[in-house]
């Protein structure tokens, strides 16, 4: 009984020390942001069009106690709290703080969409036969541009 004890113990150790490697590892690769950094967040495909941006530009807001840091952009703060490794740091400065509402919230998807050239995340067809002439299209009472 004692041996199971001291093996799973001995595994915790060895988990924790093996944690602590990998976050110091982190911290040599990605070097930290400050407030007012511009970034470059990445899309997944699911949440974008084909031919919509991979990225969403955004500004460092707030860097929070647990190397978290939260991002804001043109439409308002981005919901979720976003690691350093989950963000690409930019030259460029895009945006300033004062251009971020900060009183509202969106997700990532959201923030996309808005960005989008289109209308999020995918292309719309009309299949009309006559030509959205008879007003029965649900595309043309939408107003929706469409390929």
């Amino acid at each position: 009984m004692n041996t199971i004890k001291n093996h799973r113990s001995d595994a915790r150790k060895c988990q924790q020390k093996q944690a602590d490697k990998m976050l110091e590892k982190s911290v040599e690769r990605f070097e930290p942001a400050v407030v007012g950094d511009t970034v470059m967040v990445p899309v997944p495909e699911v949440d974008r069009g084909r031919c919509e941006f991979r990225n969403v530009k955004a500004i460092v807001v707030e860097c929070q106690s647990n190397a978290l840091y939260r991002l804001g952009t043109k439409q308002g703060l981005l919901k979720q709290a976003y690691s350093r490794n989950q963000f690409t740091p930019v030259k460029e400065k895009f945006l300033q703080i004062s251009d971020v509402p900060l009183e509202k919230e969106l997700s990532l998807r959201e923030v996309a969409r808005g960005d989008s050239v289109g209308n999020g995340q995918g292309f719309v067809k009309c299949g009309c036969k006559t030509g959205c002439i008879s007003g029965r299209c649900r595309i043309e009472k939408a107003h929706i541009i469409y390929v």
